[in-house]
């Protein structure tokens, strides 16, 4: 594997030695692949933090990189979020539940 293509851990992270990864997301044959320490917490509301954290972070990142507005770039990443919720929500409706 390619190096150039494996992030950096946080430069906090080396410096924990209680530190631990919690999500690792891959792009392979044009999906992502998701790898995560599902019982990092007793509430499975913290995920909902750290997913609002995330949104949160490639906001800014991204429009730092492509110099538009972060909260235009943030309304798009909730619009994604939402439409992927809302078809969710509809297949629990519909007895499809994964």
């Amino acid at each position: 594997m390619n190096q150039d293509k494996v992030l950096p851990i946080p430069i906090d992270a080396t410096r924990d030695a209680n530190s631990f990864e919690l999500i690792s997301v891959w792009i392979a044959n044009q999906c992502p692949h998701i790898t995560i320490q599902s019982n990092a917490w007793d509430d499975p509301a913290a995920w909902g933090i750290v997913l609002f954290d995330v949104m949160q972070v490639v906001a800014s990142q991204y429009s730092e990189e492509t110099k538009k507005v972060r909260t235009e770039v943030f309304g798009r990443i909730r619009d994604g979020f939402l439409a992927e919720l809302k078809a969710e929500e509809e297949n629990f409706t519909k007895g499809r539940e994964d």
